[in-house]
């Protein structure tokens, strides 16, 4: 090495003016025969350990160019000492680093037009690509505006947009067709069936049309099998009365006894009943007075009732059919001779309903109110009779009923 040329040239100065923080002359056998170092503050230092132990790595034919952490980012290039046309035989290498410095990394970015970051940094897509290259242990970050990302956006977008409408206009078609060709037309045959009326049949040859054609015959059977019962109960009822009467003929015939009193007394409750079902079959609802119908019927029976309270209700004939099998009910199984009736009228009328007889035996809830396992007809009668009448009738132990009764309306 030339010590004039390195003492005269190779000074502060000189690598102040070439914004040089480092050089280094490697010979051709490794040994370091030159090296100075200034930090970012340009005091000159021993060379940095790191440094030191990648400048093998730094020897070889072509230049070479890394990046390490030094307190701050610090270029490192290196060159193979040659002649000045490149060729001939390696005799050295030169290396060489520079701290970057703000004023470097502005020049940088405007040459590349770009951001620099030393930062590590994911890569990603959005409005910002980014892209990271290591070099070392520093990762170098660098990041430009991705011109595809409004296009790619938009062709997201209107794909979405375009996908939304197709499922919305797909489910608007089938909610029409579903209300169209099924719901409108079960609405329709609920209607008719409630009403107990014929359906309007359609000609779709589908399953609902197969329904309501069904319903329709089924329906014309039960009114035809209807009108044929009310014929033969007309009959009935004639062929009673005329029994009746020939039977009251033959009482007054009877010398008068007290027998004879009884026997008239049970004619004239027979022929109650039979106008009662007489009126039956036309449905009229009249307005009936609780009291007005359980004090005659307990005194036909013979026994005592004791009321609280009085209510209203909006019933036909039969609610006399109601009362009357119950009070016989307690009168020939309980043995009863006073009856109880509890009367109370809110938005509904609740009777509470009991005797002093000896009630019905236990586990009578199971079978009182079965068709199938019930033989007190007169019962299901009532059962029948009041839940007609849109009430309900529950048992509740012993003799005690609870009835209850719409609220004249």
């Amino acid at each position: 090495m030339n010590k004039e040329y390195i003492s005269s040239n190779l000074i502060e100065d000189t690598f102040r003016d070439a914004k040089i923080n480092s050089m280094i002359f490697i010979r051709k056998d490794g040994e370091v025969v030159f090296s100075k170092f200034y930090d970012v503050s340009w005091s000159e230092r021993e060379i940095p350990a790191e440094l030191l132990e990648i400048l093998p790595s730094l020897r070889g034919e072509e230049p070479k160019t890394t990046i390490l952490m030094i307190d701050r980012p610090l270029v490192i290039a290196s060159s193979p000492i040659l002649r000045s046309d490149w060729s001939g035989e390696i005799r050295g290498w030169l290396v060489m680093a520079r701290y970057l410095d703000d004023e470097w990394v502005s020049s940088l970015e405007s040459s590349i037009d770009s951001k620099i970051y030393f930062e590590s940094r994911e890569d990603f897509i959005g409005e910002k690509i980014v892209k990271s290259s290591v070099y070392d242990s520093l990762p170098i970050t660098v990041e430009f505006e991705n011109v595809f990302y409004p296009q790619f956006t938009r062709l997201i977008l209107t794909y979405y947009v375009y996908t939304i409408l197709g499922i919305l206009s797909a489910v608007v078609v089938l909610a029409y067709l579903i209300d169209r060709f099924i719901v409108s037309r079960l609405l329709k045959f609920e209607e008719a069936v409630r009403n107990g009326k014929k359906a309007d049949e359609d000609d779709y040859g589908d399953e609902i049309s197969n329904l309501i054609s069904n319903y329709n015959r089924m329906l014309e059977k039960i009114k035809s099998s209807e009108e044929d019962l009310r014929f033969l109960f007309r009959i009935m009822r004639h062929d009673l009365a005329n029994i009746i009467t020939a039977a009251f003929g033959y009482l007054e015939l009877a010398e008068e006894s007290e027998m004879v009193r009884k026997a008239r007394r049970q004619l004239e409750r027979c022929t109650e009943i039979l106008n009662i079902i007489r009126s039956l079959e036309t449905e009229k609802r009249e307005i009936y007075r609780l009291s007005d119908v359980l004090k005659p019927i307990s005194e036909f029976h013979g026994v005592e009732i004791e009321m609280e309270g009085d209510a209203e209700i909006l019933a036909d004939e039969g609610i006399n059919i109601v009362f009357d099998n119950l009070i016989r009910n307690a009168v020939k199984h309980g043995k009863a001779t006073k009856i109880f009736a509890k009367v109370e009228s809110n938005h509904e009328v609740r009777i509470h309903f009991w005797d002093n007889g000896s009630g019905f035996p236990e586990n009578a809830e199971k079978w009182i109110f079965n068709p199938e396992k019930s033989h007190r007809l007169g019962l299901l009668i009532v059962k029948e009779f009041i839940e007609k009448y849109g009430g309900s009738i529950e048992f509740l132990g012993g003799s005690k009923f609870l009835i209850r009764l719409p609220k004249r309306g």
